[in-house]
């Protein structure tokens, strides 16, 4: 319990770094504690989880491409971004698979309601987007089917570890919203706090939720 609190204000504090370094002129503090904080939630799920089952392999899996995704990102040349949000996409479908696991029951209604988001979403983006129209249409389109998953699981299990996992998945879809509508749409004076906060926390949700399953 110890180990789990102590990496716990580990993981905090090194994104508490990277957030206020990311307010100023980005330094090599951001470019240190960014992914060191998605490298210590990828330790925190792998040191401790009961076992190492399928599920867990595929948050790690998720988690690591996360990792790739954050380095691509630290550059703000337009082939990085490319490959930061591919990286982000095989995150969130290694996550689906994940959550997928775990799902006893659907119902289509909550699909319906994440795609009436989605769709509303995109068509306010669509103006802005020029040739990363499809890209971003397919990746809207991924999380909302992950955040679907999620939310089904929990329907079902009403557990601690599904509550980690929906409210997991759907911290990621709001800091993709606001990190999209910053880029594409409208500067957003806290971008840097909305995005990386719900970010953060939705990545250490998703590896509690593998500490947390057996």
């Amino acid at each position: 319990m110890l180990g789990i609190i102590g990496l716990t204000l580990l993981i905090a504090l090194c994104a508490s770094i990277h957030i206020i370094d990311k307010y100023r002129t980005m330094s090599v503090l951001s470019y240190v504690f960014k992914p060191l904080t998605t490298l210590l939630i990828l330790l925190y799920a792998f040191c401790f989880s009961a076992e190492i089952n399928m599920f867990v392999v595929l948050i790690l899996l998720g988690l690591m491409l996360s990792l790739i995704g954050d380095v691509f990102l630290l550059s703000t040349k337009e082939k990085n971004f490319t490959g930061g949000l591919a990286s982000f996409l095989l995150a969130h479908i290694a996550y689906i698979v994940a959550f997928s696991l775990k799902l006893t029951l659907f119902h289509w209604w909550v699909v319906v309601a994440m795609l009436l988001y989605a769709v509303v979403f995109y068509l306010k983006l669509h103006p802005k987007l020029g040739s990363d129209r499809i890209a971003v249409a397919v990746y809207i389109v991924i999380i909302v089917v992950m955040g679907a998953v999620a939310v089904n699981v929990y329907i079902a299990d009403r557990s601690l570890p599904s509550l980690c996992m929906m409210l997991g998945a759907l911290c990621f879809m709001f800091s993709d919203s606001v990190l999209a509508w910053d880029k594409f749409k409208r500067k957003l004076k806290h971008e840097p706090s909305l995005v990386m906060i719900s970010y953060y926390l939705a990545q250490y949700l998703i590896a509690s939720a593998a500490i947390a399953f057996y």
